[in-house]
C-alpha cells in the first residue's frame, strides 16, 4: 500500500489505564505519577493533559484531573479513618 504524499494516512488508536496511589486517602497532585516538575521555572504540569499544576502541594485534584477516585484501599488502616481526618485539622 503506497503512503501519503505527506507521511501518514492514518493512526491507529490506544487507552490506556492505570492506578494511581493516594497515600492515606491525601488527594494531592504531588503524589501522582503524571505530575511533572519543570526544575528551572518551579512550576507544575499534568503529563496527562498538560495544564498547569499551580499547587501539586494542595488537597484535592483539579477540575482537569483525569483520575476517577475509586474508594478502594490498599493496605491497612490504623485506627479510624474519620478520627484521623479530624486530627488533621
Amino acid at each position: 500500500m503506497p503512503k501519503a504524499k505527506n507521511g501518514v494516512d492514518y493512526y491507529l488508536i490506544g487507552k490506556i489505564e492505570t492506578e494511581v496511589y493516594f497515600p492515606d486517602g491525601e488527594q494531592k497532585c504531588q503524589y501522582c505519577k503524571f505530575c511533572r516538575a519543570e526544575g528551572d521555572l518551579k512550576r507544575f504540569w499534568c503529563r496527562i493533559t498538560d495544564k498547569m499544576i499551580y499547587n501539586p502541594f494542595a488537597l484535592g485534584l483539579p477540575e482537569f484531573c483525569l483520575a476517577q477516585i475509586t474508594g478502594e484501599i490498599r493496605g491497612q488502616i490504623v485506627g479510624d479513618l474519620n478520627e484521623r481526618k479530624k486530627g488533621d485539622k
